[in-house]
């Protein structure tokens, strides 16, 4: 319960702070107070609540990387997408070598920073029990009530999917296994009311049920800056969560429609969506500006010129000589402080805006060429009529924007497609944070041989997992089983 109240009175301190510095808009008590109580009266209290909502997404644990930025490259650095280098500070070895246990500090940290977000989509949706409920200004202002009310129920179920992305022991649709606690309200009084660990079928109906009522409280709204939550990236998460899923047709049914509203980057413009140049092939994106943190800066230092994790040589290897992708991804980079080293390949996709090299650039978190990976994965699993076909088609399109001179690939089975697709994945997605994802819903195996034993390689890198480690699921923080006694005998196996 304690952690409840703590992670409840934080995000609020968030919130009073984002609200303290908009004086045009609210009138403070003090210069130095802020009484989030005495609140949500008007609209604008509302918008502000959303706003603050999305500013935690640039926590530390969660698309920022001060400390594990769990949802940006902490799944590349998980996987075999990345090697460990010796330039390495060991800040996260636990976790890219899977040794984790239920007090391990950036597993707990990550819980509470994606609950912090879950906690203030809830209080934008609900207010603070004192001021006037949000519906009660859609007299007037329907359009933003609807807005306000889609983007909050749409960041709470996509922040409750990527916490079952981790936590859960599988994805199946109507799995009974555990899931995770699903928080529609903030609990401070009755520890009998804190939540339990729903099933995972319980958990995704949750999610379900909130993108759909988002989607059709947005279905007029599209954010012209990408940094909103809007028709199109509600049905790109409805997309995501779907494949996870196991439900082709609809993967199918709301990836199209993303596709549709968002057009796919040529080869001309894709080095200048990772400098945020262009709005091209981004559906959503978390904006990070200077103080606000450096989402990548785990892979790739370049203020201090470290590189701390590679492209591992098997992925380095699925590039084609005209494949544009991975001299935008990576580049050849001197070592040492003063760059007067030997050269080696750095992951560069993530390096800052424009010119810049701070690693201070927007986290795309949504794209339409995810988008068409997850159509084409689900047509190649339907393996209906004429699906294989259109499996194809969709994998040929994303690479003849990539590939230059490229030639389709015609006549593969289903399991070439399928393996196709996943070495797409690798290839379009690396440093997205997907792999670790990728192959839990898939294989469950990783070997990071031979870069593991490489000189190159920081000492002791774990080199496989295996297929039936508990490290496929992340422990549910003892701190949190500890405090909530309707979690009691709910942690993860193994643990």
């Amino acid at each position: 319960m304690k952690n409840y109240k703590i992670l409840f009175f934080s995000f609020i301190t968030i919130l009073s702070v984002s609200l303290e510095s908009c004086k045009k808009v609210l009138d403070q008590k003090t210069e130095n107070t802020f009484d989030v109580f005495d609140r949500f009266n008007s609209l604008d209290d509302y918008q502000f609540a959303l706003n603050a909502t999305y500013g935690l997404f640039r926590q530390a644990n969660y698309f920022g990387n001060g400390s594990t930025g769990a949802f940006s490259t902490l799944p590349d650095m998980m996987s075999d997408n990345t090697v460990e280098t010796s330039s390495s500070l060991g800040n996260y070895v636990d976790l890219a070598n899977w040794v984790y246990a239920s007090n391990t500090d950036n597993i707990q940290n990550t819980w509470l920073a994606a609950y912090a977000i879950i906690s203030q989509a809830n209080l934008t949706l609900n207010g603070n029990g004192k001021g006037a409920a949000l519906e009660s200004f859609a007299t007037n202002n329907q359009a933003q009530v609807d807005r306000i009310k889609g983007q909050a129920l749409a960041i709470r179920a996509m922040v409750h999917f990527d916490l079952l992305r981790y936590f859960a022991l599988n994805y199946d649709r109507n799995s009974n296994a555990f899931g995770i606690p699903y928080l529609k309200k903030v609990e401070l009084t009755n520890p009998k009311n804190l939540p339990t660990r729903g099933t995972v079928k319980e958990t995704y109906d949750n999610i379900e049920t909130d993108l759909l009522a988002a989607l059709t409280l947005l279905s007029a709204y599209n954010s012209t800056n990408r940094y909103n939550i809007d028709v199109a990236a509600v049905n790109a998460i409805l997309a995501r969560m779907y494949l996870y899923a196991g439900d082709n047709n609809k993967a199918i049914q709301y990836a199209s429609v993303a596709i549709t509203a968002r057009p796919i980057a040529s080869i001309s413009t894709f080095p200048s969506i990772w400098k945020d140049e262009t709005k091209e092939d981004v559906i959503w994106a978390c904006s990070f500006n200077a103080g606000e943190g450096d989402p990548a800066a785990n892979l790739y230092f370049a203020n201090g010129n470290r590189s701390s994790y590679r492209m591992h040589t098997s992925l380095i290897n699925l590039y084609v000589p005209n494949d544009i992708r991975l001299n935008t991804y990576t580049a050849l980079v001197r070592s040492q402080s003063d760059f007067s080293g030997a050269l080696r390949r750095v992951v560069t996709k993530h390096w800052g805006k424009g010119i810049f090299k701070d690693n201070i650039v927007d986290w795309k978190a949504y794209r339409t060429s995810e988008q068409y990976l997850i159509r084409a994965e689900a047509y190649a699993k339907r393996n209906g009529a004429g699906d294989l076909l259109l499996a194809l088609n969709n994998i040929n399109t994303l690479k003849s924007n990539r590939i230059s001179s490229y030639i389709p690939l015609v006549g593969l089975t289903q399991a070439q497609l399928i393996s196709e697709i996943a070495n797409e994945r690798r290839r379009e997605l690396f440093a997205e944070g997907h792999r670790w994802f990728d192959i839990k819903r898939t294989t469950r195996t990783i070997d990071r041989n031979p870069d593991c034993t490489a000189a190159s390689a920081a000492p002791g890198v774990a080199c496989n997992i295996d297929p039936t480690s508990r490290s496929w699921a992340w422990p549910i923080p003892q701190a949190e089983i500890d405090v909530n006694v309707n979690m009691a005998g709910q942690q993860n196996p193994g643990y």
